[in-house]
């Protein structure tokens, strides 16, 4: 019997990164057809955007051409990342984020590096993708305010932490939807991680979590 064949069945073992990566790609899938559904939200957030900042017609169609850009870097990451070997954490948040709004917290303060998987980048940047339209849609950025995101490494692995402040009526359960669920099955079913959404107060927080084998080390 081939020694890399199941004792019991005699059919070859199950990958388990085989599986995960199969479920990324119909998790991809799902998420292009959610794309297209959004989009003209996309659009009509990055509009208000532009406006509320420019003091002319001129500034306002450069803010609006940046902005757009920005957008199509933020599509093009996360499509390309899965063929792009790592990508630092912090440089895909600012990517998600940048068609919106500058960041919170975590330009304030310097946050430890985080390089990532293949994997694991892929799935965040679908992740990350997704926080950043419903936040554009329903939350802080909608309203050009910050989202606040902080992270931890240790040796066990990576925790990181999203917030928005005062976006929900006084704890009111965050709506449910596509991307509230696509996150929890991106990180839970492709990372075997955890990823939890709570209204605290007004504030809307996402914690996300993924073990260290999926963090690359120095």
């Amino acid at each position: 019997m081939d020694s890399g064949s199941d004792e019991r069945t005699g059919q070859p073992p199950i990958r388990v990164e085989n599986v995960n990566t199969k479920h990324l790609d119909d998790l991809r899938n799902a998420e292009i057809r959610h794309r297209i559904g959004n989009i003209f939200t996309q659009l009509n957030a990055i509009v208000r955007g532009a406006a509320r900042s420019a003091g002319d017609v001129e500034e306002m169609a450069r803010n609006l051409a940046n902005r757009l850009d920005l957008l199509a870097l933020s599509h093009r990451q996360s499509i390309e990342t899965a063929y792009a070997g790592s990508r630092d954490l912090s440089t895909m948040i600012k990517t998600a984020i940048a068609p919106y709004q500058t960041i919170g917290s975590e330009d304030r303060r310097t946050m430890p590096q985080a390089r990532l998987t293949n994997l694991a980048a892929s799935t965040f940047c679908l992740v990350l993708y997704e926080l950043a339209t419903n936040s554009a849609k329903y939350g802080a950025l909608r309203d050009g305010r910050e989202v606040h995101v902080e992270w931890t490494v240790t040796n066990s692995g990576l925790t990181l932490d999203w917030r928005e402040e005062a976006v929900l009526e006084a704890d009111t359960p965050p709506r449910a939807g596509f991307g509230l669920s696509m996150v929890k099955s991106a990180i839970a079913d492709i990372l075997e991680g955890t990823a939890t959404v709570s209204a605290e107060g007004e504030d809307l927080r996402w914690r996300i979590t993924i073990g260290g084998h999926h963090l690359l080390r120095r």
